[in-house]
């Protein structure tokens, strides 16, 4: 049954009043997955991207979208990143979501990797 849109932006207040991180993934994922099972580049300069709450918009028709530009800068070799993930804590923690990239992105040293604004959507779409 589907959640009515109250419902839904009910829900994503509520969740994004938390603290959420941004994992990037080499492999891709599956909802039976946790924040433990995903495969994240093992560089040591990696670390999820925290998703602070005063950046996602107020929910409209069952969406929330973060407002904030994120900027990846590794220093050693991450692989090839495919798809990337919402996830309660900087490690382990809950799988919230997921979405595979339209085209994988080699991470290689002193590349650059951009999230801009408005570019990740969370919610019952």
């Amino acid at each position: 049954m589907p959640l009515s849109v109250a419902t839904a932006n009910s829900i994503l207040t509520a969740r994004t009043a938390s603290p959420m991180y941004l994992a990037l993934l080499t492999v891709y994922p599956s909802w039976t997955d946790t924040g433990s099972s995903l495969h994240e580049p093992a560089a040591v300069d990696y670390s999820r991207h925290y998703l602070d709450p005063a950046y996602w918009d107020a929910p409209l028709t069952g969406v929330t979208t973060w407002n904030f530009d994120i900027t990846y800068l590794p220093v050693n070799d991450w692989g090839t990143i495919i798809a990337f993930a919402l996830c309660s804590a900087a490690s382990a923690g809950n799988l919230e979501a997921y979405e595979y990239l339209a085209a994988p992105i080699s991470m290689l040293p002193n590349s650059t990797m951009r999230i801009a604004s408005g570019m990740i959507t969370y919610g019952a779409q």
